[in-house]
């Protein structure tokens, strides 16, 4: 005998999705939205069981659970979103001045030429 928990877990489709930079995500020809905006611009997991065909799909992400909901677009484009923790990592602390271009036309000196 099946019980309940094996047979959901059998019935569960997972698919990879991008979350929008608004915290949207498309699935099933549905726009659904994400209350985690610090989940913008990642690839997730979207879940859903088909034996719950009335249950909204959800998103699994580093072991967690998050829940959708259909997109209220009207809502969403008024949502304040708070800054990515690592939005500013990727700058450089100082400016570097350096052309690829130049680097490749530095004419070779005597010595480069008797290294050869």
């Amino acid at each position: 005998m099946i019980d309940e928990s094996t047979l959901r877990n059998a019935l569960t489709i997972r698919n990879r999705r991008r979350v929008s930079n608004d915290s949207v995500l498309s699935f099933d020809g549905t726009s659904w939205e994400l209350d985690q905006s610090y989940l913008a611009g990642q690839t997730v997991t979207v879940a859903h069981c088909f034996a719950t065909p009335g249950e909204p799909p959800w998103v699994e992400h580093e072991g967690k659970r998050y829940p959708l909901r259909p997109l209220d677009a009207v809502k969403n484009s008024a949502r304040k979103r708070a800054q990515r923790p690592d939005a500013h990592e990727d700058k450089p602390t100082r400016f570097v001045e350096f052309d690829p271009v130049m680097a490749l036309w530095k004419p070779k000196t005597r010595c480069d030429i008797l290294r050869r």
